[in-house]
């Protein structure tokens, strides 16, 4: 049977005999090697006497049963063992310190502590330690055993619990925070337009145009030699949405933002307001334009 060394202070002391209150628990004496030398009990008028091991049937919520012997010894305030170990400072074998024993548990079987927990120095942490690594309880303090701390630090064995935060309001994202590196652009964008360079041979410049490519029967060649288009020439075709998208994009469709969002394109934005219906239109522009986009987006719709 367990029992927590700091829970029965104050429990009614019952014999088991007569079924009469006879005192009052005050606390465990404990040798300084985890022994139990018995029960203190005090009778009255400051006069607190020792229930041995042998005369203790057991220790529950509401009473701990006695078998009371009348010439149990009397222990006086100055004896060792009359003051409850809790709150006694803990050290190290090399004289450092642990922390405060805080609680201990009592095995009323084997008569002897059979765990030890300590708050330790930053007075956060709980540690409990087994009694092979308290060396000695003593009147004034709690020595541990070699490298007791370390080895509980190494194998996490402290019970702290960390805070979990959580996220109340989610910011608008803008897809350029999630895309990948826009390529720069050529080299040769950032020279000045060729009518604005100077002509340092003296002989008039011609501006160029670029001319898009087309068929030879629609071309028309001038007097300085440049092809003239006769027409324009259709835009180029879009490249149609890439097949493993078109999940992602089903499940998009009639959905509707709960957040206004603004969408970057590597410098071209786009605001989709909150309450905006998600098109298939809307959703393969975006498949195509910031497919990256794609893959957060159905965490902001309903």
């Amino acid at each position: 049977m367990l029992v927590k060394y700091a829970e029965i202070h104050g429990l009614p002391a019952v014999d088991v005999s007569t079924g009469s209150k006879v005192g009052e628990v005050r606390t465990f004496s404990v040798t300084y090697d985890k022994a139990i030398r018995g029960l203190l009990i005090e009778r009255g008028n400051d006069l607190v006497v020792l229930i041995e091991p042998g005369h203790i049937l057991s220790v529950g919520s509401a009473a701990a049963i006695i078998d009371l012997d009348e010439k149990a010894p009397v222990v006086s305030q100055e004896e060792d063992g009359y003051s409850s170990i809790i709150g006694r400072p803990a050290i190290t074998l090399s004289g450092d310190p642990a922390g405060k024993l805080i609680n201990c548990t009592i095995d009323l079987e084997l008569m002897e502590v059979s765990e030890v927990r300590l708050l330790a120095v930053d007075e956060k942490t709980e540690v409990i330690l087994s009694p092979e690594q308290v060396r000695t309880i003593g009147r004034d303090y709690v020595i541990l055993a070699q490298d007791t701390l370390t080895n509980l630090h190494r194998q996490g064995e402290s019970l702290p619990v960390p805070a979990v935060s959580t996220v109340s309001e989610v910011p608008l994202i803008s897809a350029a925070a999630v895309a990948v590196p826009v390529t720069p652009p050529p080299v040769a964008g950032l020279l000045p337009d060729p009518e604005e360079m100077p002509d340092e041979t003296g002989i008039e410049s011609l501006a160029l145009e670029s001319v898009p490519a087309t068929s030879g029967d629609d071309r028309t060649v001038r007097d300085d030699g440049f092809q003239e288009l006769e027409e324009p020439v259709l835009g180029m075709p879009e490249f149609p949405v890439p097949s493993e998208l078109q999940d992602q994009i089903d499940s998009l469709v009639n959905k509707s933002l709960e957040r206004t969002m603004v969408i970057d394109n590597g410098g071209e934005q786009r605001t989709l307001q909150e309450g905006t219906i998600i098109t298939r239109d809307i959703a393969e522009e975006i498949a195509t334009d910031a497919p990256l986009f794609l893959e957060i987006l159905p965490l902001f719709v309903k």
